[in-house]
């Protein structure tokens, strides 16, 4: 099957976070084989977005299939993760910054 591309909004915020949850949770019940998160648009966000989005990786991950982001985390997204500590573990490295800590 194709990826399922998901264009995040300009902002996930404990205001908003129940809308993003919900169109996460309807690409996962499509059955599509992965999820991508398309992060370019956002640009306010709190930690309720990371909270949303490492909960599915569990869950998308648990039933066999794949989440990833289209491109590394940068601007706002990247900031709001070094803060919370996600600049450290290796898993999260991976996931968020594709690898690459520098770019």
């Amino acid at each position: 099957m194709d990826d399922h591309v998901m264009h995040v909004g300009h902002s996930v915020t404990m205001r908003s976070v129940a809308e993003f949850h919900a169109s996460l949770l309807s690409a996962f019940d499509q059955g599509r084989s992965d999820i991508v998160l398309d992060l370019s648009d956002l640009g306010e966000l709190d930690l309720s977005f990371v909270q949303i989005v490492e909960a599915a990786r569990k869950q998308i991950v648990g039933a066999g299939r794949d989440i990833r982001l289209l491109r590394p985390a940068a601007g706002p997204v990247a900031a709001l993760l070094m803060r919370a500590g996600f600049d450290t573990d290796p898993d999260a490295i991976d996931f968020w910054f594709h690898g690459d800590l520098s770019a």
